[in-house]
């Protein structure tokens, strides 16, 4: 049921949500217009569109003159098209005969045709005194269709049945078809219920009382893992820093030895956990909604190449090598660029790992339709069928020979959300002894969360101009087709 109550006009009512099917038991004319007008002027004042199907008693012609007559600035109403008056012929019985399942249809095109004109919802009332022996049955079956299809609609609909033309068991289904039914008794309106509605709108009060306590401790603990990790990060991080720069002075000022080889070995296991406490706090803002982007125009090309360029030594005094299978162009695209970075080091640092001495690590990069797409494979020893799915899950950790993925796997965990974050998605190919490849997608876009264009989307995998390798192509023709599944 969408949030929210909107006004009935009708004293003993009140405000009810949308999708409330309402009905009225009346005796006189009188007893008709004395619901109808405060309900029709109550959604013409608020907003809503209002359509009044029409039967004996009230013609057509009398509906409308005593709208004209009771509802202030109606002619203004009509004449803007915010209110139907129709009479019963030209809605349930189009065509001669009633077909509830094309009544169910015209109701649904109608409230479509009031929420693309602007207004908050669509507001309607029928008279069914027209409904007789041959047709009740089939007029009861299609309420209980009209209760199926409101609960999520932006609809309020309110029935009136003439009380002279139903007996007690018509009563009780007139009641349990409505939420509620308006009964005059000594002069005044009362309510009656159906025990069935009253029931399912008791468990779903409570079980929405139960959700509004369960979000507002979820808020808390969301809060404080927040808090906690804010905590944590500084109560490491500072003793880190005398650490890193004891250690730099000591590597820089120590001549060439077993010393500074320790110096050096320092710096570089402080600036691994200080990048790794970066990393925790960044997993736990991903998980709670607190990461946020730094968008900016980004040449992803050119990106790939500074990377390659300051991985390849690192690559070299590992004894691997790093080779680049670039398109010679790519478009930019509006992302942030440093969060970017952040992901492919991380997957090249794991590919280095993994790869053995005299290995190859492969970057490789090409755009399909509207998404820029880059891998990153290693020849290592890959990675179990098994353990695969949870590779990109936090504090989630490893077993038998795949322990030396690190742990808590907080690295690509952050690659999983901050490329999620960009719109992309992230994917693992893997058979043991065959090497690992990991890949993302994000899409290019001319402007901050804009789309890509047209002539982006017309392009094909690869590039004009770019050149691969027989392997590199036919990895990328499976990606191609692997992310074309993938795409809604």
């Amino acid at each position: 049921m969408i949030d929210g109550l909107r006004k009935t006009g009708i004293d003993v009512l009140g405000d009810v949500p949308w999708g409330a099917h309402l009905c009225q038991l009346y005796q006189e004319k009188d007893d008709l217009m004395e619901v109808l007008v405060p309900y029709l002027m109550a959604g013409l004042e608020n907003n809503e569109y209002c359509v009044w199907v029409t039967s004996e008693p009230l013609t057509h012609d009398e509906a409308r003159e005593v709208a004209r007559d009771a509802i202030p600035a109606f002619e203004e109403y009509a004449q803007r098209g915010q209110i139907e008056i129709v009479p019963h012929t030209d809605w349930y019985l189009k065509g001669g005969c009633f077909d509830p399942e094309a009544v169910v249809v015209s109701w649904t095109n109608k409230l479509g045709q009031a929420l693309d004109r602007g207004y908050d919802g669509l507001r309607v009332t029928g008279n069914v005194c027209w409904v007789g022996e041959g047709t009740w049955s089939d007029f009861a079956r299609y309420e209980e269709a009209v209760n199926a299809s409101m609960g999520q609609a932006r609809l309020i609909a309110l029935c009136s049945y003439p009380l002279h033309r139903c007996g007690a068991s018509r009563v009780v289904d007139v009641i349990n078809n409505h939420r509620c039914a308006l009964v005059k008794r000594d002069g005044g309106w009362v309510i009656a219920e159906s025990y069935g509605f009253r029931a399912t709108e008791d468990r779903l009060r409570l079980a929405y009382s139960r959700e509004v306590h369960l979000r507002h401790q979820l808020e808390q603990e969301v809060r404080a893992r927040v808090d906690f990790a804010r905590a944590l990060a500084h109560e490491l991080k500072t003793p880190l820093t005398p650490v890193l720069a004891a250690g730099s002075a000591l590597a820089s000022v120590l001549e060439e030895g077993p010393l500074s080889d320790l110096a050096r070995s320092v710096v570089r296991g402080a600036s691994k956990l200080n990048n790794r406490i970066d990393d925790l706090l960044d997993v736990v803002k991903s998980e709670t909604g607190a990461l946020q982007l730094d968008y900016a125009k980004t040449d992803v090309l050119r990106l790939l190449r500074r990377i390659v360029a300051e991985m390849r030594p690192l690559a070299l005094i590992q004894g691997k090598t790093l080779v680049a299978d670039l398109p010679s162009a790519l478009p930019p695209t509006w992302a942030d660029e440093a969060r970017l970075k952040q992901v492919l080091l991380n997957l090249l640092g794991n590919a280095f790992r993994f790869a053995p001495s005299n290995g190859t690590v492969v970057l490789r990069a090409g755009q399909m339709d509207s998404r820029v797409v880059i891998e990153v494979q290693d020849d290592g020893p890959g990675i179990p069928t098994e353990q695969q799915p949870s590779l990109f899950r936090s504090y989630r950790e490893l077993t038998g020979d795949a322990r030396p993925w690190g742990g808590l796997a907080l690295g690509l965990a952050l690659c999983k959300a901050l490329v999620e974050l960009h719109g992309g998605q992230v994917w693992v190919e893997s058979q043991e002894g065959r090497g690992s490849t990991f890949g993302f997608s994000i899409p290019v876009r001319a402007s901050p969360g804009g789309e890509g264009g047209a002539e982006s989307r017309r392009k094909l995998w690869p590039s004009p101009g770019h050149q691969v390798t027989k392997e590199g192509h036919s990895r990328l023709t499976r990606t191609r087709t692997r992310l074309a599944s993938k795409m809604p």
